[in-house]
C-alpha cells in the first residue's frame, strides 16, 4: 500500500501556553526534518496558519506547518512510523496534540 501522511502542528505556543521562541522553533524544525528523512526518506514542509481553543476557552491563532511524507509499506497500514513521527513532533514543540491525516494513494516516479 502507498500512503501520503500529513502531520499538522503549531509553532506559536506550547501546551502550557508559553510562546515558542524563534530559536526553539528553528531547532525543533531541524530535528523534525531529520526525523522525517530518517523514518520516511524525505518530506515536504508547508507553512500554515491555524487556530484552536485552549482549555480556558481562549482562541489561540498561530503559525504552523504541515509536514507531508510519502511512504510505501507492504501489508497493514504503517502505524509505528506514523506514531513515532507524531510523538517526535509533540516532544520537540511541547504540544498537546498533532493532527495526522492519512491518504491511501498511488504514485509513480516520473
Amino acid at each position: 500500500m502507498k500512503y501520503k501522511i500529513e502531520f499538522g502542528f503549531g509553532v506559536g505556543e506550547d501546551r502550557d501556553g508559553n510562546v515558542i521562541s524563534i530559536e526553539r522553533h528553528e531547532s525543533a524544525l531541524g530535528a523534525i526534518r531529520r526525523e522525517a528523512a530518517t523514518l520516511f526518506g524525505g518530506y515536504t514542509l508547508t507553512r500554515t496558519e491555524g487556530g484552536w481553543r485552549n482549555p480556558q476557552g481562549r482562541l489561540v491563532e498561530e503559525p504552523g506547518y504541515t509536514l507531508s511524507v510519502l511512504t510505501d509499506y507492504p501489508g497493514d497500514f504503517p502505524q509505528w512510523p506514523m506514531i513515532d513521527m507524531a510523538g517526535h513532533i509533540k516532544r520537540e514543540l511541547s504540544q498537546e496534540a498533532v493532527y495526522v491525516v492519512v491518504h491511501q494513494c498511488s504514485w509513480e516516479m516520473l
